[in-house]
């Protein structure tokens, strides 16, 4: 619960960082369920990406292209907003929230199908 005394643009602030420590948490805890993993020397897909993957990386490359445009159009607002967008509108808000719950191992396939059918 929000402290009625606390300006709304720390409550904001705060949010955000919310969403950033979740967003490691969920990177962190993935990881520990493949202790061989080995980042690719070179960028590229795996070919065994889901649909969700392919959807985030797709918004991925939209918001770095954006991103690299307002730098050298030297609008450092426009693309710390875009950057802003990208992290907490579709990153955190859509993939994470949405998607985490069939990254979990604790999770049944029956809960999933549930959870996917409300969607």
């Amino acid at each position: 619960m929000e402290s009625p005394n606390i300006d709304p643009e720390v409550s904001l602030q705060r949010r955000f960082c919310n969403k950033i420590w979740n967003a490691c948490k969920f990177v962190l805890g993935n990881l520990a369920n493949y202790p061989d993993f080995v980042p690719r020397e070179r960028p590229g897909l795996g070919g065994k990406e889901s649909l969700a993957e392919l959807w985030i990386i797709a918004k991925l490359n939209t918001a770095v292209k954006e991103i690299n445009k307002s730098i050298e159009d030297r609008e450092f607002s426009k693309a710390s907003n875009t950057l802003y967008a990208f992290w907490y509108g579709e990153l955190c808000d859509v993939f994470i929230e949405v998607y985490s719950p069939s990254y979990s191992p604790f999770r049944s396939s029956l809960d999933l199908s549930r959870e996917r059918s409300r969607l």
